[in-house]
Formats: structure tokens, C-alpha cells, sequence
């Protein structure tokens, strides 16, 4: 599973694999915490903030599943905690070329939006 983070400062982030939670197999039908507990007690931690000046924003978080353990998109550097893969335009190339390599039948998709508001 690849999990996706489009922020609202334009910019994709690969929340799963990452630094501490490596390889995109996971077991289905268990619950799974990103992170894991024993990261957050390590202080990796997930932080959602309105950008500067706004007092409301708007995020989505994208699943993959794939039946097969996958490769993650070329070019991604997770040695900084979570992936990045940089704008939306370049995310998407990405994703698509990455997407279309894996044949649908082998695949599911979903995707949550929510909204971050100011204190």
C-alpha cells in the first residue's frame, strides 16, 4: 500500500512506506497506524497546519493497494521522514506512469477529503 498526502502548499507527500515504516506490504483486514506508535514515541509525528494567512484549507489523503508489494515512483527520497514528490503537475506525471505499470485488476484506489481549519 502507498499512501498519499496532497497538502495544501501544492505539494504530494508519500506518507507510507516511510523512514520508519519501510516497504509497501501491509496485512489486510488488521488495523494500521501511521505512523506506528513507536515512531510517535519517537517523535515522528504528523502535523496539519493552514498555510499562512488562512484560517481554513483543504487536503486530500489517497490509498493504493496492490495485491503484489510494489516499487514506490522513481525519485522519491525517503530519508527525511515521509516522501516527497514534489507539486501536483509533477506528482501526477509520476503517479501516472507509476499507476500505469500496475495493471487496474491488481489495484484499488480511494481517497478521503477533509478540511483544516485555524485555532
Amino acid at each position: 500500500m502507498v499512501l498519499l498526502s496532497l497538502a495544501a502548499n501544492d505539494t504530494v507527500y508519500i506518507l507510507f512506506p516511510n523512514l520508519a515504516q519501510t516497504g509497501t506490504r501491509i496485512r489486510g483486514g488488521v488495523s494500521h497506524e501511521i505512523p506506528d506508535k513507536a515512531s510517535r514515541q519517537n517523535g515522528f509525528r504528523i502535523r496539519v497546519a493552514t498555510l499562512p494567512g488562512r484560517r481554513k484549507d483543504t487536503e486530500v489523503i489517497k490509498a493504493i493497494a496492490t495485491k503484489q508489494e510494489i516499487a514506490l515512483p522513481g525519485g522519491v527520497d525517503l530519508s527525511y521522514g515521509f516522501g516527497l514528490m514534489g507539486t501536483p503537475r509533477v506528482a501526477a506525471i509520476k503517479l501516472a506512469r507509476w499507476l500505469t505499470e500496475i495493471p487496474p485488476s491488481e489495484r484499488a484506489e480511494a481517497s478521503v477529503m477533509y478540511t483544516v481549519t485555524a485555532e
